[in-house]
Formats: C-alpha cells, sequence, structure tokens
C-alpha cells in the first residue's frame, strides 16, 4: 500500500473517531430505534406513495391530490419537530460539513484551486453545503 493510501486510512481512522462522527452515529442509532419517528416516517412515506400513485391517475383528481399533499406536509412537518430528529438531522449536516471540508483541502493540493461556494452552481456542486 503507498504512503498516501495509508494515510487515507489513518484519516479515516481518525474521522471515525471524531466528535462529528460520534455524535452522528449516536443521533443515528437515537434515530432508527425511536418507534414513535419510525411511525411517523412510514406514514410520510405512504403518504407520498399515495400522492405520486393519485398523480399518475387520468384523470387527475386534483383536489384528491391537495388533500393527500397537505396529509403529507402535516406529517413531515411533525416529524421536522421531533427531537430526536432535529439531532439527527444537526448530527448529520456537520458530518457531511466535516467531509466536505476534509475533500475542499485535499480537492486544494490537487487541483492548486480553492473551492468555492457559488450558491448559483448548488445543483451542479454536489458540495452538499445546504445552504
Amino acid at each position: 500500500m503507498s504512503e498516501v493510501l495509508k494515510m487515507a486510512n489513518d484519516l479515516g481512522e481518525k474521522i471515525k473517531l471524531s466528535d462529528e462522527f460520534l455524535n452522528y452515529q449516536n443521533a443515528k442509532t437515537e434515530h432508527d430505534n425511536d418507534a414513535e419517528l419510525q411511525t411517523m416516517v412510514g406514514e410520510f412515506n405512504l403518504k407520498k406513495m399515495s400522492v405520486m400513485q393519485e398523480m399518475k391517475n387520468e384523470p387527475r383528481n386534483e383536489e384528491k391530490i391537495q388533500k393527500l399533499q397537505e396529509e403529507m406536509r402535516s406529517v413531515y412537518a411533525e416529524i421536522m419537530k421531533n427531537n430526536v430528529m432535529i439531532e439527527y438531522m444537526q448530527a448529520k449536516e456537520d458530518i457531511e460539513k466535516l467531509v466536505n471540508d476534509i475533500y475542499s483541502v485535499i480537492n486544494f493540493y490537487v487541483t492548486g484551486k480553492e473551492q468555492s461556494c457559488d450558491p448559483s452552481q448548488c445543483e451542479s456542486c454536489g458540495g452538499g453545503c445546504h445552504q
């Protein structure tokens, strides 16, 4: 194994020991084990599938689609108020930021260019900055 790959493996091990990664792992475990939250997520997914199915029907029943979308948004709002989900989303954002920051440093040394965020390029960027 080359020295650079060994250093990359070492970095991966350091990331696994970082507060960001440990917080994410803990939040993910709580998220996955929260029965109430998982029930709401399942309900949201069913509502989403119902909306998609109803949109395929011909003729489209716009009133029914609107009602289903409102129900879906209501369940989503409840999910996003859940403390376990809030902590999970924050921990996920933190670990993604760490990984993206590491990528930016490596990219700088490979390309000689600092990666900058151009909000007009968000769709093509893939950086996951969540702006």
